[in-house]
C-alpha cells in the first residue's frame, strides 16, 4: 500500500484543528503516495501499520494504487534555455531566508544528533536531504528529523531547533515555530 493525504489532512498540516500529534503530522506529511508501508516503517523507525490505518480510518489517508504512482510521467522534451542562468530553488532567498541554508542546518542536526547512535538514520536523512528540491520537500524531511530529535533529546530541545529552522525556511511554509506535540 502506498498511502496518501486527503484534502483532510492537508487542511490539518495548515490548520492543526484536528489536535494530531507530532508523528502523526510526520506521517501525513511522507505519505506523497510513493512511499510504501515498509519505505515508511524505515524513515519512521519503526512499524507504522497502525499509524496509517488509524489515519485512514480518521480520512487523514487513502491507499493509493503502486502501479498509479510508481510509473513517472512522460516528461516533454526539454525547451532550450535563454542565454541568462535560470536560478535554482536552492538559490532564492525569500523574505531574506535561504532554503540552501535550512538545508545545511538539517544536515548538521542529523550528523549532532544521529551519527554516533544511529548512523542508518544519518545516511536515510542524508539521502532524504540531498533529494528534496523544494521548500515542502524539505520540510517534510524537516518534521521527520523533528520527531526523531523529540525522542532522543526531548521536547524542549525539539523547539529550539525548530525555532531556529523557522527563521531559515520562507514565510510561505508550515510554521515551525507554533507546532503542537
Amino acid at each position: 500500500m502506498y498511502p496518501i493525504k486527503t484534502s483532510k489532512a492537508l487542511d490539518e498540516l495548515k490548520t492543526r484543528q484536528h489536535g494530531l500529534k507530532t508523528f502523526q503530522r510526520t506521517m501525513l506529511l511522507l505519505c506523497t503516495g510513493q512511499r510504501s508501508l515498509n519505505e515508511l516503517s524505515v524513515l519512521m523507525n519503526g512499524p507504522v501499520d497502525a499509524m496509517v490505518n488509524e489515519l485512514i480510518a480518521s480520512g487523514f489517508l487513502v491507499p493509493a494504487r503502486p502501479q498509479a504512482t510508481a510509473q513517472p510521467t512522460p516528461q516533454p522534451a526539454p525547451q532550450p534555455s535563454p542565454p541568462a542562468a535560470q536560478p535554482v530553488v536552492a538559490d532564492q532567498f525569500l523574505h531574506g531566508k535561504s532554503i540552501a541554508a535550512a538545508r545545511m542546518y538539517l544536515f548538521d542536526m542529523a550528523e549532532r544528533f544521529f551519527v554516533r547512535s544511529q548512523p542508518a538514520l544519518v545516511a536515510q536523512l542524508r539521502q532524504l536531504l540531498r533529494e528534496s528540491r523544494d521548500t515542502q520537500a524539505l520540510v517534510e524531511v524537516a518534521w521527520l528529523l523533528l520527531s526523531h530529535i523529540e525522542v532522543v533529546a526531548g521536547a524542549e530541545r525539539t523547539d529550539a531547533v525548530r525555532q531556529r529552522l523557522s527563521t531559515m525556511l520562507p514565510i510561505d511554509t508550515l510554521d515551525l515555530a507554533t507546532e503542537q506535540s
